[in-house]
């Protein structure tokens, strides 16, 4: 872990997000207010999606597709046509199927700045390191070794092009001041809001 602070922070902001969102969530009694919630983080995914942010896109993906969000029903069924096609655009987008087939098309499309998934090219390097070994016939296999370069010098190169944005306030209050939850507390307040074989009618 100490060998790699900067990738260790990257990943705990990831799952840090990602929590936030299912929290805020799950926290709202209100089933009206809770789908109008579930609908900005949806429009903000869409937006990092346009700003080529996957990193985060996957990580508010995660968060709105979590099993205390999944569950919600009633509360998912107030969503528009529209944000739902956009939800299901951008799952499509970072789909995992065929190794993140769409999401590597997509990315060589993308002009930057750029900030990539940084969870594809950790799978990336592990299935290289795991998969290839050291040597070959007692020699270093270099081979091996050039794959883990690839991978490597890509994440690299998209650090050269910064994005030119400025801060907001507001936003970055309103971000910091969203709740955090465990995994099992999510789920109890889910089950609070919208409880097993709930009908409309008692829906708050």
């Amino acid at each position: 872990k100490h060998l790699c602070p900067n990738l260790t922070n990257f990943i705990e902001f990831y799952n840090l997000i990602s929590n936030k969102i299912t929290s805020a969530i799950v926290c709202d009694p209100n089933v009206r207010s809770r789908s109008k919630l579930l609908t900005k983080f949806i429009n903000i995914a869409k937006h990092l999606f346009e700003l080529n942010n996957f990193h985060l896109l996957s990580a508010f993906i995660s968060g709105i597709n979590s099993s205390p969000i999944l569950r919600l029903k009633f509360t998912r069924d107030r969503l528009s046509k529209r944000i739902k096609q956009t939800i299901g655009d951008l799952e499509e987008v970072m789909s995992m199927n065929s190794s993140f087939k769409n999401y590597r098309a997509r990315l060589q499309e993308a002009l930057p700045p750029c900030i990539p998934f940084l969870g594809v090219y950790l799978t990336d390097l592990t299935f290289i390191g795991d998969g290839n070994p050291d040597r070959v016939d007692g020699k270093i296999n270099f081979i091996k070794h050039k794959y883990a370069y690839h991978v490597i010098s890509t994440i690299i190169a998209y650090q050269k092009n910064p994005y030119n944005l400025e801060p907001v306030d507001t936003i970055q209050t309103w971000l910091d001041n969203l709740p955090t939850m465990e995994e099992k507390e999510q789920y109890s307040y889910s089950l609070q809001i919208e409880p097993r074989g709930a009908t409309r009618a008692k829906i708050k």
